[in-house]
């Protein structure tokens, strides 16, 4: 018993350090004034949230895997054009470089046409992960396509995010499906909303934030995975009316349906 509980404090202490490093990535990214440091950012990011995602599940095992290797080359090839860049500064199109940069951002994004991997992966994360995957890992690489010359690639990849994100999530019955296709239109929003301005993507990031939080925290809660479990609720629990109607009301809010919180930032 006792060792079970050393084990246990051990393994919680390591999770805040991962936590700390993985907000320390991200904060180094966005703090950096080259290149070079902004992907070791994004490095230090990808290598604190793997272990977090470490699981006894097959099915994690998987998801650690998947994102792995859709991350790790999507880092090589940032590397490449970096590097091509200091290297080859008077040869290469400049335009050309930053296309490529943003083709390497967007996948790590998971955004259209580059998101096959993440309802794949989200299917098997805890709630925990699946929070920290559809809020804190998208701001780094958002910053970084913005200090970009955009180009008619990211408004291509923004149409389809919002447009598959819109028309996958329909038929879906996994509540992890339905929000991380719901994850892939809101980075569209989000993506719109930085461009135009970063008072408006701060807004529109902390209501999305709040919305997913809190929905994630209840599902997990009520160890529900599959909508059928919501119809299934004891309808004549007070409480679980109550909580039915607050489960109602944030996924009208996360669609950014009028009056919720949701409809705030398209005003």
């Amino acid at each position: 018993m006792e060792y079970l509980n050393k084990k246990k404090i051990f393994n919680n202490f390591m999770n805040n350090i991962f936590i700390i490093t993985l907000i320390s990535g991200s904060l180094i990214t966005m703090n950096s004034s080259t290149w070079m440091s902004s992907w070791m950012g994004l490095e230090l990011n990808l290598l604190s949230f793997i272990p977090l995602m470490k699981s006894k599940k097959m099915k994690t095992s998987k998801s650690m895997m998947i994102y792995f290797i859709v991350q790790a080359s999507a880092s090589f090839m940032l590397l490449m054009i970096i590097l091509l860049m200091k290297l080859e500064p008077i040869f290469i199109k400049i335009n050309l470089m930053f296309l490529l940069i943003q083709i390497s951002l967007l996948m790590k994004l998971g955004s259209a046409p580059f998101h096959w991997w993440m309802p794949e992966m989200m299917n098997f994360l805890s709630w925990k992960n699946c929070v920290i995957l559809m809020t804190w890992q998208k701001i780094a690489p958002i910053y970084l396509i913005n200090l970009t010359n955009l180009s008619n690639f990211i408004y291509m990849s923004i149409f389809y995010s919002a447009f598959l994100g819109s028309i996958l999530g329909i038929n879906q019955l996994s509540i992890k499906l339905i929000l991380s296709y719901s994850s892939i239109n809101h980075l569209a929003w989000l993506l719109i909303s930085i461009m135009l301005n970063f008072y408006l993507f701060f807004i529109y990031f902390m209501i999305y934030m709040f919305n997913i939080l809190m929905i994630c925290y209840m599902m997990n809660n009520m160890n529900f995975t599959y909508l059928s479990e919501l119809y299934n609720f004891n309808n004549k629990n007070l409480l679980s009316m109550s909580l039915k109607l607050m489960l109602i009301s944030l996924f009208l809010s996360l669609s950014g349906l009028p009056p919720f919180l949701g409809f705030l930032p398209k005003l």
